[in-house]
């Protein structure tokens, strides 16, 4: 037998289930609240998302309390009294990586990486001081590509060599005065003659125009040497061992000399003091050179 549906039973239940309703749903959006306050304390005031450690590498010349002292004011403070300048989603690495490369010359490339949750990672690439060049009595620094990146009142401590422009030509930072083929050559020169003939050479060589490709230097005993770039540097320096050797052996004579000019292939041409520039001498050493 079917026991008949009693109707008056459900409709009590069928009226509070609204309200049911309504309180899960007033219950989700005060949980979903205090979720999403959590969360926004966590990402934005909780101490746990704070830069606190700052690593830098790469750093040679560059001490990194200069460094820090220039990246701490931007991770300290806040913003608009409210935010943490150091929150790790806040810090502006674009920011630290102008200011760094405005107060630093030197430096080439910045690479910075967050760390999570605290942890910044900064790599400095260094320019290396190459060379120094004066023009119109003013000086700046090379790096090993030949770009001018610093101008400068004094001499740095670090033995460069220091080439003079005579054409007086106007330099500006940034300019690439020398390629890289050009300036090994004149740093080379110093060092070969050096090994090579155990003369001493200054650090101050000049040129009449970096264009030109002559490069003069001179002896510590005062006589000087005229290279040229478009020559090989080896050959030139067995042409001077070849003179020196065979033409002005003597210490008197080297006493009295005032150049040796390397800057026509397998010619040597050398002046004494007091000489007439047209009395000058020449050597072929092309010879000299087939026997070594």
């Amino acid at each position: 037998m079917v026991k008949p549906l009693n109707i008056r039973s459900q409709k009590p239940r069928e009226k509070n289930r609204p309200k049911k309703r309504g309180v899960r749903r007033i219950l989700f959006y005060f949980i979903s609240v205090i979720f999403l306050g959590v969360v926004i304390y966590i990402l934005f005031f909780s101490s746990l998302m704070s830069i606190t450690k700052i690593k830098i590498s790469g750093n040679k010349n560059i001490t990194q309390q200069l460094l820090l002292r220039q990246i701490n004011p931007q991770i300290s403070g806040k913003y608009f009294q409210l935010l943490n300048k150091n929150n790790f989603l806040l810090v502006k690495i674009s920011r630290i990586k102008k200011i760094l490369s405005s107060q630093f010359v030197q430096i080439r490339k910045i690479e910075i990486k967050k760390k999570f949750p605290s942890y910044l990672e900064i790599n400095i690439v260094e320019r290396v001081p190459t060379l120094i060049v004066c023009s119109n009595n003013q000086k700046y620094i090379l790096d090993e590509n030949g770009q001018v990146y610093d101008k400068i009142n004094s001499l740095p401590k670090k033995d460069l060599i220091i080439l003079t422009d005579e054409s007086h030509r106007p330099i500006s930072l940034g300019d690439y005065l020398l390629d890289k083929k050009y300036l090994s050559y004149i740093l080379k020169i110093k060092k070969i003659v050096e090994e090579e003939t155990g003369l001493k050479l200054k650090n101050n060589f000049w040129t009449p125009s970096l264009i030109s490709g002559d490069i003069r230097t001179e002896t510590q005993t005062g006589w000087k040497i005229y290279f040229n770039e478009q020559n090989n540097l080896s050959e030139e320096v067995e042409m001077l061992k070849a003179v020196l050797n065979k033409k002005i052996i003597s210490v008197a004579q080297r006493a009295k000399l005032e150049y040796i000019d390397l800057r026509i292939k397998n010619k040597v041409y050398y002046k004494f003091r007091g000489d007439d520039e047209n009395t000058k001498k020449d050597d072929n050493t092309s010879n000299y050179l087939e026997e070594h």
